[in-house]
């Protein structure tokens, strides 16, 4: 049995802006997180019910008990996870910028090493952000 804040009901905070893991279309909600969430309230036998909340204030709500669990695409970071705990992680986005190589010059070693560089994940070959 699982313990929810409202018995027979998981209440489940997202931000439904951000395709293609939460989103509206029209009246219905969308997406890799949304499916997820559904499988894992069929196999419970719970009833789903979603809070649309500010994705900046999201694990300030749920540490506070406004919903059982977030769903809303949530990269996990040190500071979050002091606040609450995370699955482990089921997507690995492994995004990058790609420019066209022929009209953008390549990154040196001055550009990489800037501090504006290091926190916005910028390198000269392939890299990890984490």
């Amino acid at each position: 049995m699982v313990t929810t804040a409202r018995p027979g009901a998981l209440l489940v905070g997202s931000s439904f802006d951000y395709r293609p893991f939460e989103y509206r279309q029209g009246k219905i909600l969308k997406g890799f997180d949304v499916e997820i969430v559904k499988e894992i309230n069929r196999r419970l036998g719970l009833k789903v019910e979603w809070v649309n909340s500010d994705f900046d204030t999201i694990f300030d709500s749920l540490a506070a008990g406004r919903f059982d669990a977030v769903a809303a695409a949530a990269t996990i970071k040190p500071e979050r996870t002091q606040l609450v705990d995370f699955s482990d992680p089921y997507f690995d986005s492994r995004q990058s910028l790609t420019v066209n190589a022929s009209k953008t010059p390549a990154p040196t070693s001055s550009t990489t090493a800037s501090p504006w560089a290091r926190t916005t994940g910028i390198s000269s070959g392939p890299s990890t952000i984490r």
